[in-house]
């Protein structure tokens, strides 16, 4: 089993743009429940303790015939659970690619832990993936800068929703 990626090596910019339309070809709307996209990928979601989580398991695990499973603890909220499920995604649209393009052979497993380039470019597909641009911004504006606000609308994390802010260059109107 295969327990390291291939980062794709693209700008933040063109994975963002990746994400983003990756969100539109599966029907994505912002704060939509994941578990329907991943279902029609093949894909389930299991939630274990998460000490059951180990790197043989990984965050997520992809089966030779494409199936796979995405690993949640049973600790962890709902914003937490989507931008991680998210983030699986990301490696299965980015990274599993790539490692089948150098005949590597699964399963593989993902993990989510660790800074290298692939799970850089894992949590920036997320971002793009579950906050769209466009609709982010519209958002941001709409509620005046107020990014509690935006990370309700998106059903995503303050975290999540404030990073997102400064990688698209915004700022509160006065």
């Amino acid at each position: 089993m295969v327990t390291s990626t291939l980062a794709k090596g693209w700008n933040r910019a063109r994975v963002f743009e990746f994400a983003e339309a990756k969100a539109v070809e599966h029907g994505y709307e912002p704060g939509m429940d994941l578990r329907h996209i991943v279902e029609r990928l093949g894909g389930e979601i299991v939630y274990l303790e998460t000490s059951e989580i180990t790197s043989s398991t990984g965050s997520m695990l992809v089966r030779e015939d494409g199936t796979f499973v995405v690993y949640l603890s049973r600790y962890t909220s709902g914003t937490r659970d989507r931008f991680t499920t998210a983030h699986e995604l990301g490696h299965y649209f980015l990274h599993l690619p790539e490692l089948q393009a150098q005949g590597v052979s699964g399963p593989w497993a993902f993990n989510r832990h660790g800074s290298n380039t692939a799970e850089v470019e894992a949590n920036w597909f997320a971002a793009a993936y579950l906050m769209p641009a466009a609709a982010f911004t519209a958002s941001f504006e709409e509620h005046g800068g107020d990014a509690l606000q935006v990370a309700w609308d998106f059903d995503v994390s303050y975290e999540s929703a404030r990073i997102r802010v400064g990688s698209l260059n915004l700022h509160p109107s006065a």
